[in-house]
Formats: C-alpha cells, sequence, structure tokens
C-alpha cells in the first residue's frame, strides 16, 4: 500500500510535464502555423493575380473564337443564300 502513496505523485507529476510538454508543442505549432501563413501571402497573392489574369485572358480568347466561328458561319449562310437566290 506505501509503494502506491510513493508513485501516485511521481506519475502525477510526469503527467503533469507531458500536459505542460504538448500545450508547448501545440503553441509552437499554433506560431509556426501563423508565421508560415504570414511569409507565404505575397506567394498567394501571386497566384490570385495570375490565376484571374488567366481566367481573363482565357475567357477574351474563348470569346474571340467564338465571335470568329459566329463571323464564319454567318459568312457561309450569306454566301449560300446568295447563291441560291441566284
Amino acid at each position: 500500500m506505501g509503494h502506491h502513496c510513493i508513485t501516485r505523485p511521481i506519475a502525477n507529476k510526469r503527467k503533469q510535464g507531458f500536459e505542460k510538454t504538448k500545450l508547448d508543442l501545440e503553441k509552437e505549432l499554433r506560431e509556426t502555423d501563423e508565421r508560415l501563413w504570414k511569409d507565404t501571402a505575397e506567394i498567394r497573392e501571386k497566384l490570385i493575380a495570375a490565376a484571374r489574369r488567366f481566367d481573363g485572358t482565357y475567357l477574351r480568347s474563348n470569346l474571340s473564337i467564338r465571335l470568329r466561328f459566329t463571323m464564319t458561319s454567318t459568312k457561309d449562310k450569306d454566301t449560300q443564300a446568295f447563291q441560291t437566290k441566284m
């Protein structure tokens, strides 16, 4: 019985030490995440800007292709209609 009385305080101290270590590691992880977020802010902004430029370029390119196709199709129909009338 005396043995358990001696080991309990030691176990409690170990548990407290582990809990403190866990809290310290979690705090360090949060700080690291925050530093990483701040350090990569410029990169994220550049990626977002590039994505917007790409989207705009793609949209303009797609519209240009559609416009050319529509104009070509209209010319063909007009030519066919003119030839049919003759």
